[in-house]
C-alpha cells in the first residue's frame, strides 16, 4: 500500500540489523532512533544506513537530560536529521541535575561542559534512589497472546 503520509518507525529497535528491512525496503520516511536503546555508536551506524537511502532521522527521546544531551550531540553530527522528539520535564529530576542542555525556542542548547554536558548531583541521586519503589513494567497483550507495547 502506498500512502502520502510520511511514516516513522524504529524507536523500539536496538540494532542496525533490526532497522535494515525498514531502510532497505523503503518502508519508512523517518528512522526513529532511540539512543537509549541503540547506544551512540550503533545509532550513528543506523543513521548512516538511513542517509544512504534518503531516509531522515527523527530522534526518539522520551527520557531525561542524559538522553537529550546524547541525542542533541549525535544529531549535530548527522546530515539527515528531521526532528528530535523532546519529552516534557516532569520536575522529578530537577534536584539531581546540576547542568544539562536547555530547551530554548524549540531548540536544544548544550551546556558548556565536557562530554555530553550533563552534571548529576550524585549525593542527591543516591538519596533519591534509596526511596524509589519500582513497579513491574505493565505488559499488554492481544487476544492471540502476542505482546504489544505498553
Amino acid at each position: 500500500m502506498i500512502t502520502g503520509v510520511p511514516l516513522a518507525a524504529g524507536e523500539q529497535l536496538t540494532t542496525k540489523w533490526e532497522f535494515r528491512p525498514l531502510i532497505e525496503n523503503d518502508l519508512i520516511d523517518h528512522a526513529r532512533i532511540d539512543l537509549a536503546n541503540t547506544g551512540i555508536s550503533e545509532g550513528r551506524k543506523i543513521a548512516a544506513m538511513a542517509e544512504a537511502h534518503y531516509i531522515s532521522v527523527a530522534a526518539h527521546n522520551p527520557l531525561g537530560p542524559v538522553c537529550t544531551a546524547a541525542s542533541a550531540h549525535v544529531n549535530l553530527s548527522l546530515p539527515n536529521v528531521s526532528v528530535q522528539e523532546q519529552s516534557r520535564r516532569h520536575g522529578w529530576d530537577d534536584a539531581l541535575v546540576l547542568a544539562a542542555p536547555r530547551i530554548e525556542a524549540g531548540s536544544v542548547v548544550p551546556a558548556e561542559l565536557p562530554g555530553l554536558g550533563v552534571e548529576i548531583d550524585l549525593a542527591a541521586a543516591r538519596t533519591a534512589a534509596s526511596s524509589l519503589r519500582f513497579a513491574p513494567t505493565p505488559r499488554f497483550g492481544r487476544a492471540d497472546g502476542s505482546v504489544i507495547n505498553w
